[in-house]
């Protein structure tokens, strides 16, 4: 499991548990965490493969489409 993959397991979960308890605070401050995360590994990665591209774009998307449920 690539670490943009356990980003996406980590987000998937936040909003399970958002949904079950509707507690936004917590939600909103994974959500931002994972994003910081993503961001940096962007930047570190000197050479994005085109799995690489394709998997953080999914993950952005889906952080995207979760920011827009608050």
């Amino acid at each position: 499991m690539t670490h943009i993959e356990v980003m996406q397991e980590r987000a998937v979960k936040a909003f399970v548990s958002w949904m079950s308890s509707q507690e936004c605070t917590d939600f909103l401050s994974t959500l931002q965490e994972i994003t910081t995360e993503l961001n940096s590994l962007i930047d570190a990665v000197e050479f994005h493969t085109p799995v690489f591209r394709k998997k953080a774009d999914e993950l952005e998307a889906l952080l995207a489409h979760y920011k827009t449920l608050l």
